[in-house]
């Protein structure tokens, strides 16, 4: 396992944006973050037409996420709606260009609205209107990117993530230099191309299954380590720059009201859940539950909000940043590790550091940044960070779903990590075995099913089958027992 030779990578344009389907949901979550956070987007003057509108995004999300859990609880029976993206699987590239195409299709339509909004200022009706439409998108579109995280691993989308975030932060700088309605048409621009990325995705998907090659899992190495924290940091950057982190509240709590505070506290809340996590081995609890509680726990305090006193502004705050910054943590920690580490286990501490790090700087400097600036928009921070949670959480209900509550308790191992792998190496050079059996002779050896494996390196039962068949006749064994007594038995010479 693990890198056999090392190669340099030469960065290029299509290496960067990667594959089309890449390109086309990066420039998708790109538009979403403007959608989003934007402030002069839609008009110069927002201080009224900001609360209609977030509040209308924010329903939008809450009646499409709430409609598409309910139909996946009670119509599927808690069946995840995609599965893990294969090859010969023409159902999940149906369903993913359908999400794109949709997607791209109903964001051009929303940003059109705006530009009509801008010039004619329409009713209340054409703004809730855009605003549920937005949120389709906005939902459609951040479930179809992240089950393409979940399903393919974070090494084959490194670089399309890191392109697609600095692509977000260049047009979100640029939506303060171009004026309105040429960057409506540029943005509308861009959403029918998402939508055209959409419709090519399986002719993309074909061409590239024409002569599959099996990528082997890998350990986390510094350069996932640096996107990590670079990609986080963009991100968080934009969210951080892009409003006040906390409402205005006639009797405020000056701890609480305090950035510097916040940090320090959202620091030692890392900490702490790191050191949890590395102590009590919390990898193996269901990542669904606490993903259900931090929803449950959000929702209500939002809906809270109109009948509390003042007071509890400050601590709503408080709650929906929290609330943030977990979902961050479990979404990104288990989601967009590397095979390798979703396999083992052993390199999510480090994985989730680093997105902690990026959350922490990137917030901390926007939001300092916007401090220091003098013309800003006097929008509802809590409600955007209310949105930008639900969509994280829905999405992660689903992208989740596989690598958490799926997957069965790891079985004890009876020798240290580094010797299973070396012991598996030199079982891989003896009977020359193909990075592919190497990765599903280790999975027997610790005891898996093939069920299990085809769900973990996202392989057919068929393909599995064919690869142990193949396994057997080299290493002349024909059980897992039998191949788990000379895997034992090579590694005590």
């Amino acid at each position: 396992m693990g890198y056999a030779t090392a190669t340099k990578e030469t960065i290029t344009i299509r290496a960067l944006f990667g594959q089309w389907k890449s390109l086309g949901f990066g420039l998708l979550w790109s538009l979403n973050i403007i959608i989003l956070f934007s402030s002069k987007l839609a008009a110069k003057d927002l201080s009224r037409f900001a609360d209609f509108f977030n509040s209308a995004l924010a329903t939008g999300i809450v009646v499409t996420c709430a409609g598409l859990f309910a139909f996946t609880e009670f119509v599927r029976k808690g069946k995840p709606l995609d599965k893990p993206i294969t090859p010969t699987d023409d159902g999940n590239l149906r369903l993913h260009r359908t999400l794109a195409t949709i997607s791209g299709v109903m964001l051009a339509a929303c940003i059109i609205c705006i530009g009509v909004q801008t010039q004619f200022c329409p009713s209340h009706a054409l703004r809730l209107a855009s605003g549920f439409i937005t949120g389709i998108a906005s939902a459609l579109g951040c479930y179809a990117w992240l089950s393409i995280l979940a399903t393919r691993g974070w090494e084959n989308v490194r670089l399309e993530l890191l392109g697609s975030y600095l692509l977000g932060a260049i047009l979100f700088c640029l939506s303060y230099v171009i004026p309105t309605i040429p960057l409506v048409v540029l943005m509308t621009a861009l959403a029918l191309l998402v939508a055209f990325m959409g419709k090519t995705l399986p002719i993309e998907r074909s061409q590239a299954s024409a002569s599959p090659k099996p990528q082997t899992a890998r350990r986390l190495s510094s350069r996932d380590i640096r996107a990590v924290v670079l990609s986080m940091l963009i991100l968080s950057f934009i969210y951080g720059i892009s409003g006040p982190m906390f409402l205005q509240s006639t009797e405020p709590l000056p701890f609480l009201e305090n950035p510097e505070n916040n940090q320090v506290l959202t620091v030692c809340l890392s900490v702490g859940i790191i050191f949890l996590q590395a102590k009590y081995r919390c990898e193996r609890a269901n990542p669904l539950m606490l993903i259900h509680i931090c929803y449950l726990i959000d929702v209500t305090s939002a809906f809270l909000l109109p009948f509390a006193p003042d007071w509890y502004v400050s601590v709503f705050n408080v709650i929906v940043l929290t609330i943030f910054r977990i979902s961050a943590l479990l979404l990104l920690g288990l989601c967009v590790a590397t095979q390798d580490a979703r396999l083992r286990r052993r390199a999510m501490p480090i994985m989730i550091s680093c997105v902690w790090i990026g959350l922490s700087l990137g917030i901390g400097l926007g939001h300092a940044l916007y401090l220091n600036a003098s013309d800003s928009a006097d929008t509802s921070m809590s409600i955007i960070l209310t949105i930008v949670y639900v969509v994280f959480a829905f999405t992660s209900i689903y992208t989740l779903a596989k690598n958490g509550s799926n997957a069965p308790a790891p079985a004890p191992e009876p020798t240290p990590a580094a010797d299973k792998r070396d012991s598996h190496e030199i079982i891989s050079q003896r009977y020359n075995l193909n990075p592919r059996e190497e990765e599903i002779m280790a999975l027997l050896i610790r005891g898996r099913t093939a069920k299990y494996i085809a769900e973990d390196l996202t392989l057919s039962i068929n393909t599995v089958r064919s690869y142990t068949k193949s396994l057997y006749a080299k290493m002349n064994v024909h059980s897992k027992q039998e191949l788990i007594d000379l895997a034992e038995a090579i590694s005590n010479e």
